[in-house]
């Protein structure tokens, strides 16, 4: 049977983790990358706004018995993740604002957002991520 937890993490955390590659969020069976801006825009509004979005699914990855430290890896989300690396980037903007015109307030409340995680209790290269992956993706929710 396979483990997961559910908890929340606040999105500076996942960012910091990207940063030190200690969360990898285009691992080998994640398709390419496929908003468009307007997708981009409506789901950073959606943080600004605060209002809630799907979980985004980790595998906890490998664990480096010997430097203690670990990699894990986005499973579902990437898509998400990818939108708030680009606006905080200022790759782009939400009427009219890139992420360096917010005042300090709203970067503030961005960064405590607190995102739903489902961890799941398994390494990166197990084939049960791909088949997770595959069933997360062909619902309703699924983007086209």
């Amino acid at each position: 049977m396979l483990k997961y937890n559910i908890r929340s993490r606040q999105i500076v955390d996942l960012l910091n983790e990207i940063k030190t590659e200690k969360l990898i969020t285009s691992p080998f069976f994640q398709r390419n990358l496929v908003w468009r801006i307007t997708h981009k825009q409506d789901f950073i509004k959606t943080i600004l706004l605060g209002l809630p979005f799907p979980e985004i699914f980790i595998a906890k990855g490998e664990l480096n018995v010997e430097d203690m430290t670990s990699t894990s890896c986005i499973v579902d989300g990437q898509q998400r993740m990818n939108s708030i690396v680009d606006f905080i980037n200022n790759k782009f903007e939400v009427e009219g604002r890139y992420y360096n015109n917010l005042e300090t307030d709203e970067k503030e409340n961005f960064l405590k957002y607190e995102v739903a995680i489902v961890d799941l209790d398994l390494r990166a290269t197990d084939p049960k991520i791909k088949d997770i992956f595959n069933r997360l993706n062909r619902t309703f929710y699924s983007l086209t």
